[in-house]
């Protein structure tokens, strides 16, 4: 034998022992749950099964030497070799009508004193999710449960059990405290087997407005990039997120051009992000131009460019006599420098910069002055000073407003005197001392409500309202069409940005108390944020001032957690069936 070889004979000669000590200390080491055990009072026996999934849990061996199966009852397990008793329990299963083969798998399970803990996602429950509690030991506890639409489930022994805003973990913790003064340290398990979807909303001026789930737009940038972005018209920086029926703005320190939100903001379910458009920005011809009307301010920077764009003056037109309205500030113009004809030498007005909302008026010349009407009407423009004589004729010429006209401000201008003109008391209240007499060159100017509020949730057209003289808050209900099918009106919330004066100063009453309608005394007002029922809106005096709005009130009517019923769908077939049958 060679030197090679006989190294090879020596090693496997002393291999061969070394590898039968290794297999019997392997053997010796093998779990004891591998091997058939057997068990004794005070151990734990782990039970699973995917037929009977309710027999699945954890078992603690009693004094007596049995554990109380499920549908089976005692089974003594004292001295029993797991295989035979895994045997046993599938033939007992057997013999209350469980069809063969029953899968059973037995292990000894450490005792726990502590709630197990689970991978559940941690979203706060809501109403329809489906959970599986599991007790060790407690069959009658164990099983599935599905959260009511009042928030919670029942339990035996424990009673009604509030789980809505817990996650799984919270509420695994819950039910351990409570399940204390019945089980001696409780093993409680809780999966969450299926869930409502998660959704947050947004609307307003974006690509794609609607609901999205919250684990695919788990934050504010997220949901904007998942509803295809802010529109050109869309104001991010005024972009508010209303969480609970409480907004708080998403820049609070506001956005210059071009930027994007300084942080990102996490979402949470029934979350709705709101964005506002942009107020347009434009200057208004009137007058003698060839095409009068409003244009952007970003196309019209300057006088010349907004004559130009208004196709420049009639021949009809006193280009010498123009002026710019800016408020109640008049502005002398010669648009003859425009038209490339400028006598007097002077510096050229055609370069004037505009501002937002200016007023170009080109007056006709000597003999052809007419009247004009400016701001929010159904019909501005200007008019024949021989038709429009008093503010009541021109009114019946020019109108009727806009929604959110200031009938009680108007102004109208005479060369350099302003008047004060109040045409709501004039066409409803029949105050003709409002009927001004009327001059050739006249503007009534009609200007908008610039206090607005605020209106979400479930009503059929949410979105900004104005303030009128008189309004109430169900006044502003009703502009926006009233609540919604889902909307649950006992829980609306008024939001108010600080405490509003009783009455603003100056301002006159709807209409005069008389014996019939006796004035009511002062109300309390209503605090930052209060919490009001449609109920109370409908019952309120209109005397009340705690019920009506104020400049940047916030109305949110929240949707009730409750599904649609029978008598909402044959309520909603109610109201559509008039339009199906007579449209």
């Amino acid at each position: 034998m060679t030197e090679g070889r006989l190294a090879k004979h020596s090693a496997r000669v002393i291999a061969r022992p070394i590898a039968a000590l290794l297999c019997s200390l392997l053997i010796a080491c093998v779990p004891l749950y591998a091997q058939p055990a057997e068990l004794s009072p005070g151990d734990w026996l782990e039970v699973k099964t995917t037929q009977v999934p309710s027999l699945s849990g954890r078992y603690q061996v009693s004094e007596a030497g049995s554990i109380d199966f499920p549908i089976v009852g005692p089974v003594d397990v004292t001295d029993a070799a797991l295989d035979v008793l895994q045997q046993q329990l599938q033939d007992a299963l057997a013999a209350k009508g469980y069809q063969r083969p029953i899968d059973i798998a037995l292990r000894p399970a450490p005792a726990l004193t502590l709630a197990v803990a689970t991978s559940t996602p941690a979203h706060p429950l809501q109403p329809g999710d489906v959970l599986v509690i599991e007790v060790a030991g407690e069959p009658a506890i164990s099983g599935q449960y599905t959260v009511k639409p009042s928030g919670t489930i029942i339990l035996p022994m424990v009673g009604e059990i509030p789980v809505t805003d817990l996650t799984v973990e919270e509420l695994t913790g819950v039910l351990t405290q409570r399940l204390k003064q019945f089980v001696v340290q409780p093993v409680v398990s809780v999966n969450l087997l299926s869930a409502i979807p998660r959704f947050v909303n947004i609307v307003g001026h974006v690509s794609r407005p609607g609901l999205y789930p919250i684990e695919q737009t788990p934050t504010a940038l997220a949901l904007l990039a998942a509803a295809g972005g802010v529109l050109p018209n869309g104001d991010l920086a005024a972009a508010m997120l209303f969480r609970k029926g409480t907004p708080q703005k998403l820049a609070p320190q506001g956005l210059l051009a071009g930027d994007i939100l300084p942080g990102d903001v996490s979402l949470q379910r029934g979350d709705t992000l709101v964005v506002p458009e942009t107020p347009p920005e434009v200057v208004l011809v009137v007058g003698a131009a060839q095409t009068p009307g409003a244009i952007p301010l970003e196309m019209a920077s300057n006088l010349m460019r907004a004559v130009l764009l208004a196709g420049g003056p009639t021949e009809g037109a006193d280009p010498a006599q123009a002026y710019i309205l800016r408020g109640t500030e008049r502005i002398d113009v010669d648009l003859r420098d425009v038209m490339g004809d400028n006598p007097s030498g002077q510096a050229s007005s055609a370069q004037i910069t505009l501002q937002p909302d200016d007023v170009i008026v080109i007056p006709p010349s000597a003999g052809r002055d007419p009247i004009y009407v400016i701001g929010a009407v159904i019909t501005p423009g200007p008019y024949p000073s021989e038709e429009a004589k008093t503010v009541l004729d021109l009114w019946s010429l020019a109108g009727p407003a806009l929604p959110d006209a200031d009938l009680h401000h108007c102004t109208i201008l005479r060369g350099h005197e302003t008047i004060s003109v109040d045409i709501e008391a004039l066409v409803n209240q029949g105050d003709m001392s409002q009927n001004i007499a009327l001059q050739p060159g006249d503007k009534l100017i009609v200007s908008e409500i610039l206090e607005r509020v605020y209106i979400l949730g479930q009503v059929a057209r949410p979105g900004p309202y104005p303030i009128k003289e008189g309004d109430t808050l169900m006044d502003i209900l009703g502009k926006a069409r009233g609540p919604t099918v889902m909307a649950d009106t006992g829980k609306m919330v008024l939001m108010r940005r600080k405490s509003a004066q009783v009455e603003h100063e100056g301002r006159p009453e709807r209409t005069r108390p008389t014996q019939e309608q006796p004035a009511a005394p002062a109300n309390k007002e209503l605090g930052p944020e209060e919490q009001i029922s449609l109920r109370i809106l409908a019952a309120a005096e209109w005397q009340d001032v705690a019920m009506r709005p104020r400049p940047g009130d916030v109305i949110y009517i929240p949707a009730r957690k409750e599904r649609i019923t029978t008598n909402d769908v044959l309520r909603i077939l109610l109201n559509t069936l008039p339009y199906l049958l007579f449209r």
